[in-house]
């Protein structure tokens, strides 16, 4: 049992990440095959985050904040689904520490983290991830017949 987890849907799957059962933070990452009807374990996060949001764009989950428990949290994970690999990306400078219970809205190319909590006081501002800056383009090729 535990509460403050953050759980999104991919390709069929609910994936349930993070949260805590009152005395301590988990790494956990576990999702459930709605074809199928069973849950599974996937690689967990490298450190345990309760209250974390999670977004989704792409077959790519990114845990943001978390630290219901724990004073520090010093960066977010971003998870591959198809590597099964947790991996870090950078946290806004003036967000490090303690940045729980956020509001998060993934688009197709971006996700958007909106207000939360240090533990303190409740915050007020709103970020924007950008995940697919390099986009490239290649030419179409068409068929001519006379």
């Amino acid at each position: 049992a535990r509460s403050q987890a953050a759980a999104v849907a991919v390709q069929g799957r609910i994936y349930v990440i993070g949260g805590t059962d009152g005395q301590r933070e988990y790494n956990t990452c576990e999702y459930f095959d709605a074809g199928r009807a069973r849950w599974s374990s996937c690689r967990p996060m490298s450190i345990a985050r309760g209250g974390l949001g999670l977004a989704q764009v792409g077959a790519n989950l990114y845990a943001i904040g978390g630290g219901v428990t724990s004073n520090y949290i010093p960066f977010n994970e971003k998870y591959d689904v198809m590597a099964d690999r947790w991996q870090p990306f950078e946290i806004p400078v003036s967000r490090a520490g303690v940045w729980k219970n956020t509001a998060v809205a993934s688009l197709a190319t971006e996700f958007y983290v909106v207000g939360g909590s240090t533990g303190v006081e409740a915050r007020g501002e709103t970020y924007v991830y950008e995940v697919l800056t390099n986009k490239s383009f290649l030419p179409s090729l068409q068929n001519s017949t006379p």
